[in-house]
């Protein structure tokens, strides 16, 4: 597997070199078929301030690979170098576009379905994702999906039918399906997200319901996003979870950095269980019931091409009394550094 995606890294880089050395001779002949490449890379610093327990950390190293055949087809592919150490071959998808607002896209992408799970590193807020992104539905899988833009009306929608095992093995046969669908609907600088989903990561179907409302205006960012997860047979108590966002950022003049901005967080979550079962074949808290409080500060360095953050975090935890608390789980300091190119 590591050749195999040492292999596509090669093929990448020495495709974006093709596409560079014909940018001259086409010049104003319009390729279509040129595949443009972009990642992103995350290096990290993050302390536990009861305590000092600390490490440094390569958080992210991505590469992707899209683009377009004609106006009809379009293809993704990424994969991660350094996912917390571990190499993860992550998207690869093509999309076709038979009529006018209409797509039907086939491969392993993200399941439709919520809003804060659909960011990546390079458009993260925070250095940590929400409890919802993370843990409760952070959900790749392989199938096919379609999607129809209403043109009378601003609502996109989305549904798609999926393998219910892991995207790490696409041999399995089973009878059982996973599904997800996902509707928006935009009203000036407010967006309005619903979606269900129904997933079997082991033997106990997990059924899930989620709705967003974000607000987006000049350099506001406000968002507040809710989801529930049912585990049918009683096999778990149901999860709840909310994430709730503010972002503020203006132009600014300091040393390199052309842009400035401040975040505030407030994400909560009951006891989830991830839906493997144990030994004795029953399922169990994965995460505790918890709260957090997270304020952070970020600096930026902008151009066309490229996007370099300066981020800060501080994350305040609140558990349960009693609640066995991991280590990397209680009030920290995070530091990192993100380049988007």
């Amino acid at each position: 597997m590591k050749r195999l995606l040492f292999s596509a890294l090669l093929i990448m880089l020495c495709l974006a070199g093709f596409a560079a050395e014909n940018n001259d001779s086409v010049k104003k002949e319009k390729i279509p078929y040129l595949p443009k490449v972009g990642g992103v890379l995350r290096a990290r610093w993050e302390m536990e301030t009861d305590g000092g327990l600390n490490r440094f950390e390569l958080r992210n190293a991505r590469v992707n690979l899209s683009g377009r055949i004609g106006e009809p087809i379009d293809y993704y592919l990424q994969a991660d170098f350094c996912d917390e150490g571990k190499i993860k071959f992550l998207d690869g998808w093509v999309r076709l576009r038979p009529f006018k607002g209409l797509f039907v896209q086939a491969g392993q992408f993200r399941m439709p379905f919520g809003v804060d799970p659909f960011r990546g590193p390079a458009t993260y807020l925070f250095a940590n994702r929400s409890f919802i992104g993370r843990y409760i539905c952070n959900v790749r899988a392989v199938g096919v999906k379609a999607g129809y833009s209403i043109p009378w009306l601003p609502l996109a929608v989305e549904a798609g039918v999926f393998n219910p095992t892991s995207i790490t093995d696409h041999t399995v046969w089973t009878h059982q399906k996973s599904y997800a669908a996902k509707a928006v609907l935009t009203a000036g600088d407010f967006s309005i997200a619903t979606g269900v989903q129904s997933l079997v990561p082991d033997s106990v179907r997990i059924n899930l319901a989620d709705v967003a409302v974000t607000y987006h205006n000049g350099g506001w960012l406000a968002e507040a996003e809710y989801m529930y997860k049912h585990y049918t047979g009683s096999a778990h108590p149901a999860c709840h979870s909310v994430n709730a966002v503010v972002d503020y950022g203006r132009a600014v003049r300091a040393g390199i950095f052309n842009w400035w901005s401040v975040q505030g967080r407030f994400d909560m979550q009951t006891a989830h269980s991830s839906g493997a079962r144990g030994d004795d074949g029953r399922l169990y808290a994965t995460q505790p019931s918890r709260r957090r409080i997270t304020v952070g500060s970020t600096l930026s360095y902008i151009l066309p091409a490229i996007h370099c953050d300066l981020r800060v975090n501080y994350e305040k935890y609140f558990y349960n009394h009693g609640e066995i608390i991991p280590a990397g789980a209680d009030d920290k300091l995070v530091a990192e550094i993100v380049l988007k190119f």
